[in-house]
């Protein structure tokens, strides 16, 4: 690493490790973002060196999926969440919400209109099929059809 790519702090260790123990620039970035993720939850390393085009390795792509899974690990004492940021307004949009919803509206709508069931039949075919309790799929269907 020349001086001029020297930027940061982690700049600094991944130089060192290059000089110390002969690691290659992608292998000390590498330990580096391990190193700052695992000991301080710090993703500072890790962006910037994304932004200046490293690729990670899959040590470190693990690393970080391992932090976004709550007590899933131990060794991983720092955990990674989703918070809007400054000036977000509203609830995080829950997507798997939103994709299992539109498939229930979907698949009772499908039994109603192409297989021609009764509609509390189509919804207990639906909440045995998700495993979801029919006031559930009643609900979420019930909505769904609210805004066609």
């Amino acid at each position: 690493m020349t001086n001029s790519e020297i930027r940061s702090a982690w700049d600094v260790e991944a130089d060192q490790l290059q000089k110390v123990r002969a690691y290659t620039l992608d292998e000390a970035r590498n330990y580096t973002i391990c190193v700052w993720l695992i000991g301080s939850g710090d993703t500072r390393p890790y962006c910037d060196w994304i932004n200046r085009g490293h690729v990670p390795s899959t040590n470190v792509m693990k690393v970080i999926a391992r932090m976004m899974h709550e007590g899933e690990d131990d060794h991983v004492g720092f955990v990674l969440t989703a918070k809007k940021r400054k000036g977000g307004r509203g609830p995080i949009i829950d997507r798997e919400k939103l994709i299992r919803n539109a498939l229930v509206a979907g698949t009772v709508e499908r039994l109603i209109r192409v297989e021609g069931m009764k509609y509390e039949v189509a919804i207990k075919e639906v909440a045995e099929l998700v495993h979801q309790s029919e006031p559930n799929v009643r609900r979420v269907y019930d909505k769904s059809a609210r805004r066609r």
